[in-house]
């Protein structure tokens, strides 16, 4: 009662203060979580209750209180194994670093020896030599001069310092072929890094030069590669790119140098420096021939000089018995003359010229008529003449397979062989192309000059279109390729510029020439 009055009061008397408060507590907090009714509440149960219940806070204040701590011993722990294991990370870190330094240097100063002493008893010759025979069956090989020509070829063309260049053996195909092997022996103190850079720019230019005319040539300076060991550099500009590396590193194994160029086609090389073993042999020739002359009479010598004059006439008198597709009609040897040609064309008629004049005429009669009519300006009939041409037309390979001075087909560079068999090479495309031109009013001359690295003999045009002067090369836009060109491929040397050729691989004397420098009427696609 008197506790009931106490709190019916509004309050608690001091002496039960301590052992009502508990009590007052509970009634006041548990109610909110619905842990107990007061009203229904059995009073043996309090005891139970109380009991949970400080059981249950003080659980949850231990824990609470343990779990903080533990908690942060972890982290503190944690935190001390991060910092070891960094630490020890760190430590490994400047260890590898440190001895990859050292395996660097180790590993440079094993290269630059191994570079200084990369030697071979091999000549350049010979190791430019197994270097073709890798490539198979290759075309007849070019060479330089000895002395002053090879190193005019190594200056001009390939733009090295000759004194910084020991010996060197140069080989290349020539016509519309890159195959090209070069290997140099550099002087002491030269720098191999820039020879290197020179021939790889030397192959670029090459690659830049052969885009559009002979795709496939192209593509094969697109993979070729120049490489150096020791003191000795190699360009190497042919098809089969691990062969020619494995023969130019086969050198430097202690193996056999051939004796001769083993060229399994057996192909010659044309102004080669012969090796110094070489010209002792030619003398040991004449000396046994030189005994038969003292004692025969000087009859027995004149035959072989009364045989050659017949053996050419023999040739001549022979081959009108014979049944060729290429022999004239008339008897007396046809060669083409354009002036005689124009002089019938502006005289309306050429019934009588030879066979072959009038079908040159005849020929450019068609295509003027169906192509390049006087209805269209002179840009779309040079255009339509230059086009014409090309769908004609191909470059005559066989001619290639030719030493110079030694063609065996008369009509290669005439435009009889382009306009009635459809083929010749740049003398006959540029001759065709300056007959059409003077034909149809359009002032045109040939220009005769040099590509490929100064190494071959080209032809091309200069017209003249409102007063400017351009450079048209049929041949070149004429690509040797089985393959599809594109349109611009076809027109990428129609009236350009004297300066767009310099940078493309042609060179001629220019004093003699006028320079076009004429865009108005440069081809636009």
């Amino acid at each position: 009662m008197t506790r009931g009055k106490a709190e019916d009061a509004g309050g608690l008397t001091p002496a039960k203060d301590d052992n009502a408060a508990p009590y007052h507590f509970d009634r006041r907090t548990l109610p909110i979580f619905k842990c107990v009714d007061y009203k229904t509440e059995n009073p043996r149960l309090k005891v139970l209750r109380r009991g949970f219940l400080f059981m249950l806070y003080g659980g949850l204040f231990c824990g609470i209180l343990f779990k903080s701590r533990g908690k942060n011993r972890g982290r503190a722990y944690l935190i001390r194994i991060r910092i070891r294991m960094i630490s020890k990370e760190n430590t490994m870190k400047k260890r590898k670093s440190t001895l990859w330094i050292l395996a660097l240097l180790c590993l440079s100063g094993l290269l630059a020896a191994c570079g200084q002493q990369a030697e071979t008893d091999w000549t350049v010759q010979q190791m430019a030599w197994s270097i073709l025979a890798s490539q198979g069956e290759v075309p007849v090989m070019n060479a330089p001069d000895p002395g002053a020509p090879l190193q005019t070829y190594l200056s001009g063309y390939y733009h090295l310092d000759s004194r910084q260049v020991e010996e060197g053996a140069v080989f290349y195909a020539g016509g519309v072929s890159a195959l090209e092997v070069a290997v140099l022996r550099l002087a002491d103190g030269a720098g191999t890094g820039e020879a290197e850079q020179a021939l790889q720019d030397y192959i670029d230019d090459r690659a830049g030069s052969f885009a559009g005319y002979a795709p496939e040539e192209s593509a094969i300076l697109e993979q070729s590669t120049a490489l150096v060991r020791g003191r000795y550099a190699a360009l190497l500009i042919c098809p089969d790119q691990q062969a020619a590396k494995a023969a130019f590193d086969a050198c430097f194994a202690g193996g056999n140098p051939p004796a001769a160029a083993p060229w399994p086609s057996g192909g010659k090389l044309v102004s080669i420096d012969p090796a110094p073993a070489e010209p002792a042999a030619p003398p040991s020739d004449p000396a046994p021939q030189e005994e038969p002359s003292a004692n025969p009479d000087p009859a027995q010598e004149a035959p072989p000089a009364v045989q050659e004059p017949p053996a050419e006439g023999a040739d001549t008198e022979e081959r009108p018995a014979q049944p060729p597709a290429s022999t004239p009609d008339t008897e007396e040897p046809w060669s083409y003359d354009e002036a005689r040609l124009l002089a019938a064309w502006e005289a309306g008629g050429w019934s009588d010229l030879a066979d072959r004049d009038r079908e040159i005429l005849d020929k450019c009669r068609e295509v003027i008529d169906s192509a390049a009519g006087p209805e269209l300006t002179d840009y779309e009939r040079e255009l339509a003449v230059h086009d014409w041409m090309i769908d004609w037309a191909e470059y005559d390979r066989n001619s290639l397979d030719h030493a110079a001075g030694d063609w065996t087909d008369p009509d290669f560079e005439t435009p009889y062989g382009l306009l009635i068999r459809q083929t010749g090479i740049c003398r006959g495309y540029a001759s065709t192309f300056q007959l059409f031109m003077k034909l149809i009013g359009i002032p045109c001359v040939t220009v005769e000059g040099m590509s490929h690295g100064g190494t071959d003999e080209h032809a091309w045009n200069l017209v003249e279109l409102d007063g400017e002067w351009y450079c048209v090369d049929v041949t070149w836009d004429d690509p040797i390729s089985n393959g599809p060109v594109s349109e611009r491929m076809a027109h990428r040397y129609f009236n350009v510029t004297s300066e767009f050729l310099r940078q493309n691989d042609h060179q001629w004397d220019e004093t003699q020439v006028v320079e076009a420098a004429g865009t108005a009427w440069a081809w636009q696609g």
